[in-house]
């Protein structure tokens, strides 16, 4: 709402507005003229109102200079470097003053639309961009944009309030036993002495690449086996469980760690593991393990307890999901566990039954 207070001094009379809005910082402008002030307030309510908010510091900077800011403020976030880069190659140059909701819109639903290659020669085949790689590349510039707003860069995020695309359900691929023994044995032959611990981990505890990276000795009890992320994906903090080799891999690796760093994960030199999918893929092919992410050994840590015979819901606390639609695609791994929980406590009560 825009309000307008009259003042009188040694340069004559003017006028001062200002404008409130839910969700970022007041707005104030100086006019000699009362209809001018009046019509600036009013435009400025409408563009908050479609959430092309600006200011003064929104002309100055770019979304170059956004994404190495908070690059620098979040460096644990590698995986995010290939998204960012992206927006920093193609709009980098954009004034944050330009970035309103309707151009975001407009980039990620060409983004969706484009195409990209694979292979050489005979074997180079062309794909289109997926639904979830729109949003995922539109997720990483929101994070940026509302660092932006507590920078005082931009008055409010443009980005929030951007429906997602309508993606396919999501796919469940994890290791069979025997992929898992054969992944596992190749990890260990890998020239990082990190590998092996960060993939036992991921399997233990379902955690995210990012989150486990992030992870230091500090927050990691390994009498336990109990590791604390204090900033999840969602907001919240998580308790990771580190269990069989995935814990005695973590008692190996902090008898080496380096003392330059706190982080769990490093470089032989103390630097953070951001590179570690290299080393990954090249562990994988060496498996001969065909079509499997790293972020695959999240969803192997939660088909593992579908199938020992953990709920829906203990599944979504592991993972730190907050409602269980994300955690619904490991339903049908739970289904003879709830058949058998349903046939002990009738048996129990109702009797009788197919021997």
């Amino acid at each position: 709402m825009a309000t307008v207070r009259v003042r009188d001094g040694s340069r004559g009379r003017t006028y001062q507005v200002q404008v409130r809005s839910r969700g970022h910082r007041p707005i104030t402008k100086t006019f000699h003229s009362l209809t001018m002030a009046k019509k600036w307030g009013r435009d400025t309510e409408a563009r908050l109102e479609r959430g092309e908010g600006v200011s003064n510091e929104a002309h100055k900077h770019t979304v170059e200079q956004a994404i190495d800011r908070f690059l620098k403020q979040r460096p644990e976030l590698g995986t995010a470097q290939y998204n960012l880069r992206w927006w920093k190659r193609e709009h980098g140059h954009v004034r944050l003053s330009a970035v309103t909701r309707a151009w975001l819109q407009e980039v990620r639903d060409d983004f969706a639309a484009s195409t990209y290659t694979r292979g050489k020669g005979k074997k180079k085949t062309t794909h289109r961009m997926s639904a979830g790689a729109a949003n995922r590349n539109l997720t990483y510039l929101r994070a940026v944009l509302a660092e932006a707003v507590r920078w005082g860069w931009i008055l409010q995020n443009p980005a929030s309030g951007i429906s997602k695309l309508t993606e396919p359900r999501g796919r469940v691929r994890f290791l069979s036993d025997e992929e898992r023994q054969a992944l596992l044995k190749a990890c260990q032959a890998s020239p990082s002495r990190a590998l092996y611990p960060l993939v036992v981990a991921a399997i233990s505890s379902g955690a995210r690449a990012g989150e486990l990276l992030a992870l230091r000795w500090s927050d990691v009890d390994l009498a336990k086996g109990i590791g604390v992320i204090h900033d999840s994906k969602n907001g919240e903090a998580r308790r990771l469980y580190f269990r069989g080799i995935a814990l005695d891999a973590l008692k190996d690796l902090n008898k080496v760690r380096h003392l330059k760093s706190d982080l769990v994960f490093t470089t032989d030199g103390g630097t953070r593991y951001q590179y570690y999918n290299q080393d990954f893929a090249t562990a994988r092919e060496a498996a001969k393990v065909a079509d499997f992410r790293f972020h695959d050994l999240r969803h192997t840590a939660a088909s593992y307890l579908a199938q020992s015979g953990a709920t829906l819901l203990e599944i979504a606390e592991v993972l730190g999901h907050k409602t269980l639609q994300m955690t619904q695609r490991y339903s049908h791994l739970t289904s003879s566990h709830v058949a058998d929980v349903v046939d002990r406590a009738m048996q129990k009560r109702l009797g009788g039954g197919s021997s």
